[in-house]
C-alpha cells in the first residue's frame, strides 16, 4: 500500500492505519508526520498542515527549514503543533551553538 497519495495534501488512511496496526501502535500513536507535498504559506505560516482527523501532520517548506519537537515522557505534555513547530529562516544561526563549546566544563577531563 502507499501512504501517500498523489494528489494534494493527501494521505491513504487505510495504509497508515494498516501500518500502526502491524506494529502494534494503533491506540498509542496520536500523530503520523509525514512531508511529500509543501505546506501553502497561507496555513499556519507555512509551518505544518494537520489533515482530516487530526492525526496526520504535514511538515514541508522548500524555501526553510522546518523543525518539530515532540515531547517526550518526561515533558509531561502532548505535542502542540502552534508551539511545537518551527521555522528556522536561513539567516539565523545554527541550533545548539553552545553545546559545542571548545573547552570542557571545569572539573571535567
Amino acid at each position: 500500500m502507499q501512504l501517500t497519495s498523489l494528489d494534494e495534501k493527501s494521505v491513504q488512511q487505510e495504509a497508515m492505519d494498516q501500518t500502526l496496526e502491524n506494529l502494534g501502535l494503533q491506540e498509542s500513536v496520536l500523530y503520523w508526520f509525514h512531508g511529500h507535498r509543501n505546506v501553502s504559506s497561507a496555513i499556519n505560516e507555512g509551518k505544518y498542515a494537520i489533515g482530516p482527523g487530526g492525526r496526520t501532520v504535514r511538515l514541508n517548506n522548500p524555501k526553510n527549514h522546518v523543525f518539530a519537537y515532540v515531547p517526550g515522557p518526561l515533558d509531561r505534555r502532548l505535542f502542540d503543533p502552534t508551539i511545537d513547530v518551527y521555522i528556522k529562516k536561513p539567516a539565523e544561526p545554527t541550533f545548539h551553538t553552545s553545546l559545542h563549546s571548545p573547552e570542557p566544563p571545569a572539573g571535567l577531563p
